[in-house]
């Protein structure tokens, strides 16, 4: 079988790999992969590294686990390794397979699209219209894609945005319903928010709050592992 990550654009030709952060996005997809023991389940993630001075920090994302072979999905800012695991239904793995692309958020002119009123808004309303059809996993990208990719922004933007980020996120895993995997992957994408803790405000601490209210009372904590954050 085979693991591929191309951008996902109406009318698009070829496999292109490199695309803008959160309103691009890519399929992730595994294809020609059988076995006996059916049915296959899918788990997609990536890996992102970013080199800070002498520090260098490797974030690593799991989504939940899925029957579907692919996946739409956008990322953040840098050189971003995708990430895929087959399994058998009697868990059986295949090896980790990988590709890579390019996620950039120089504009026109060489200005960072975050930074840009009218990328943020668009973002926004990607945002609110994943939360109106409780899509809980899309949230959950895309608060990944949008919390890598605010380096450009001005502190007080960068806490509104992860302020907005954390009270979507505690509204998505509420509408959803509940599983040990979909809680794994909310955790997942909280812990890349609020990774860094001087960009984060109050609006942001109450959400990161809530979201954790939430999937306590979801009663699935006791099953989530280390695997998933």
């Amino acid at each position: 079988g085979t693991f591929t990550a191309c951008l996902s654009r109406p009318g698009q030709k070829g496999c292109i790999k490199s695309g803008v952060p959160i309103t691009d996005e890519f399929r992730i997809s595994c294809s020609g992969w059988v076995d006996v023991d059916l049915p296959l389940e899918y788990k997609f993630g990536y890996s992102k590294t970013t080199v800070s001075g002498n520090d260098t920090e490797t974030e690593t994302v799991w989504y939940d686990k899925t029957f579907d072979d692919a996946r739409d999905v956008g990322f953040p800012v840098g050189s971003v390794q995708l990430l895929a695991i087959v399994n058998d239904v009697y868990g059986a793995e295949t090896d980790l397979q990988t590709d890579v692309i390019t996620i950039s958020d120089q504009g026109p002119g060489g200005r960072r699209l975050l930074s840009s009123g009218g990328f943020w808004a668009k973002a926004k309303a990607k945002l609110k219209e994943s939360l109106q059809t409780f899509r809980a996993d899309k949230i959950n990208q895309m608060a990944g894609a949008m919390s890598g990719s605010s380096g450009g922004m001005s502190a007080a933007d960068q806490q509104s945005m992860k302020g907005n980020l954390l009270a979507t996120m505690a509204s998505g895993t509420l509408r959803s319903t509940p599983t040990t995997g979909g809680q794994c992957e909310s955790f997942s994408a909280a812990k890349a928010v609020t990774s860094n803790a001087a960009s984060l405000g109050g609006a942001a601490v109450g959400g990161m709050a809530a979201m954790m209210k939430n999937m306590l009372k979801a009663k699935l904590a006791a099953k989530m592992d280390m695997n998933c954050a």
